[in-house]
């Protein structure tokens, strides 16, 4: 992905998306697996440290599908089975505070 706007000229962006998929409704949703050692119900407060990392995430995919919509960003915490979204200025509200991976 090239730099955005408040980036410089001599910026280098790297990175792996782990899974992008699309929900339900159609939408592309980017999911990053999560493996900190995070205390049990912390998960949303962690989430903090991956909010630049979900932004870049998002907008790559944008621009690579040429969506008019940018897709979700979750956390999926593997060691606590939790799903996160992170929501930013840039990203979109969730839908939802927190979904379980191990629910059945």
């Amino acid at each position: 992905a090239p730099p955005d706007a408040e980036e410089s000229a001599l910026c280098a962006i790297s990175g792996a998306i782990d899974l992008l998929y699309r929900d339900a409704e159609g939408r592309f949703v980017v999911a990053d697996f999560k493996t900190d050692r995070v205390a049990p119900g912390r998960e949303e407060e962690a989430t903090q440290h991956y909010r630049r990392q979900g932004e870049i995430y998002v907008r790559a995919v944008r621009d690579a599908f040429g969506l008019e919509a940018e897709p979700r960003f979750e956390l999926w915490w593997l060691r606590s089975g939790k799903v996160t979204e992170l929501a930013s200025e840039k990203l979109p509200a969730p839908q939802s505070d927190q979904l379980d991976l191990f629910a059945s």
